[in-house]
């Protein structure tokens, strides 16, 4: 759209200039349009369109890529409400053909640039959200991992234990086996010392026994 401005001649710039005053509604459009998105009062659009910069101080101050959120707002609502296209323009005058389609024009590329703005800053945030999610993760594996070196390892201290315990407990029950065969023992000499006690009366009694008899006899 641009590109038709440039080519505009003197004498189809003269016959756009005698509308300025006492605009038609369709050049009133175009430049409220312009004055929005250049942040200006629409008081602003008869000086800007008499000014002989006019092109260079519209492409100067619009800058579609980075044009403000509140900009672009105040610019939708005039966009919003048109009722014109550039054949209307083109009745009035065919230079202000060119001026409608290029306010337009830059006002869809704005809006374009906007929204990918916005789309942009919400991956963005989104792509944020996503890695502090990832080191988290990350960082609980790790954890996890620590974790579970840790249980292996009191897992290997619990096996060393359960068979030093198996082993002191085998040696438990060969002791008891011993004490009781010790016990056993005692028992029988019990009984041995009793049987010799009683051997030990009886051959007393048989010695004088003998002894009597013996006695009797001489």
């Amino acid at each position: 759209a641009k590109g038709k401005i440039v080519t505009l001649t003197q004498p189809a710039m003269t016959a756009l200039l005698s509308y300025v005053d006492d605009p038609p509604a369709v050049f009133k459009y175009v430049m409220d349009l312009f004055c929005s998105m250049m942040n200006q009062p629409q008081s602003y659009g008869k000086k800007l369109f008499k000014d002989d910069n006019l092109v260079l101080i519209i492409s100067d101050r619009i800058k579609p890529q980075s044009m403000e959120k509140a900009t672009l707002e105040k610019a939708y609502s005039i966009s919003s409400r048109n009722k014109f296209d550039s054949r209307d323009a083109n009745n009035v005058c065919p230079a202000l053909s060119s001026f409608y389609d290029w306010a337009n024009s830059l006002f869809s590329y704005s809006y374009v640039c906007y929204e990918l703005n916005e789309t942009q800053s919400l991956y963005d945030d989104k792509m944020s959200a996503f890695n502090k999610f990832s080191e988290g993760v990350k960082t609980e594996r790790q954890s996890i991992n620590q974790v579970s070196e840790s249980l292996e390892k009191e897992y290997e201290v619990y096996q060393v234990s359960l068979e030093q315990l198996n082993s002191m407990q085998e040696k438990i029950a060969s002791l008891e086996e011993k004490l009781k065969s010790f016990n056993q023992l005692l028992d029988g000499i019990d009984d041995l010392e009793k049987t010799w006690k009683e051997n030990s009366e009886n051959f007393n009694e048989l010695e004088n026994k003998l002894i009597g008899q013996v006695l009797t006899f001489s």
